[in-house]
């Protein structure tokens, strides 16, 4: 017997698909206002802007007025920025909506002072090389040729072969983990710097760039800061700084220190073998 499903729960399971359905536009909408510099631009304007102002801040066509009106009231039911109407009316005599940065949307800004900004991780999370095998899930699903995740099944290869093949996704990638792992750190030492005290020496294996190593050094001088990641990642960072990087992979060897960092852990076998070394 088929079962019986009243009107309201129909439509509240069609609401549901739809959001499912849908769902990615927040994240693409978010990507789309960091390459404009939406959160910029209301920074510097230093008070909520009209959607008009935006445009021309951003030195958009008069064309995209519409769309970006659509685009920013999308951004503020998502809370990425507060919506109010201003007093005044604009041109016309219509009321204007005015928009102004929410606490999540000034971690994207750029020039915001001593804060880091987390808008080239943003950046780094949405790189289409990071967002095409999420279209392909399924069809690895039901491969039966032994590739291990859908990023290789799309790439031929794992995330870090590709960053050491393509250096224009190397750097958004490096920038966008020293982005999240500098903001993070920062708020580490603060909270939690009893951890650090009676160190010597830290070795931060798989660091990147070394900013989670550079706020440890700068909270901690007499910590000597090291920083192990792979040749692609480390080439060309400076080695006069106060944080040493050592070019390797930490499966065949980690320097020894008094104590290693691990922010992200994907494999206990990691855990493991760091901890042997």
């Amino acid at each position: 017997m088929e079962h019986y499903w009243d009107d309201d729960l129909l439509v509240a399971a069609q609401s549901d698909l739809w959001n499912h359905s849908f769902v990615f536009l927040k994240s693409m909408s978010l990507k789309c206002a960091i390459e404009l510099g939406i959160p910029n631009a209301i920074h510097r304007h230093g008070a909520p802007v009209s959607v008009p102002d935006l445009v021309a801040a951003l030195n958009l066509p008069a064309a995209r007025l519409p769309p970006l009106r659509r685009l920013m009231r999308a951004l503020a039911f998502s809370h990425l920025f507060t919506r109010q109407t201003s007093e005044a009316t604009a041109a016309g005599g219509e009321e204007e909506d005015l928009y102004g940065l929410t606490p999540t949307s000034r971690l994207l800004v750029d020039d915001a002072g001593d804060r880091r900004s987390l808008a080239p991780f943003v950046r780094a999370m949405l790189d289409p090389v990071q967002t095409m095998p999420s279209l392909l899930i399924s069809g690895w699903f039901k491969a039966a040729d032994g590739v291990a995740t859908p990023f290789e099944a799309v790439h031929g290869s794992d995330i870090w072969s590709r960053t050491s093949r393509n250096p224009e996704f190397n750097a958004t990638f490096n920038e966008g983990m020293a982005a999240d792992a500098g903001f993070v750190m920062d708020l580490v030492v603060r909270k939690c710097g009893h951890v650090f005290r009676g160190l010597r020496s830290l070795v931060d294996v798989g660091g990147g760039t070394g900013a989670a190593a550079r706020a440890v050094a700068g909270a901690f001088p007499h910590i000597k800061c090291a920083v192990l990641d792979l040749p692609q990642v480390v080439q060309g960072l400076p080695a006069d700084g106060p944080v040493e990087f050592v070019a390797g992979s930490m499966f065949e060897r980690v320097p020894p220190a008094d104590a290693v960092m691990l922010k992200i852990v994907s494999s206990l076998g990691v855990v493991r073998f760091v901890r042997k070394a």
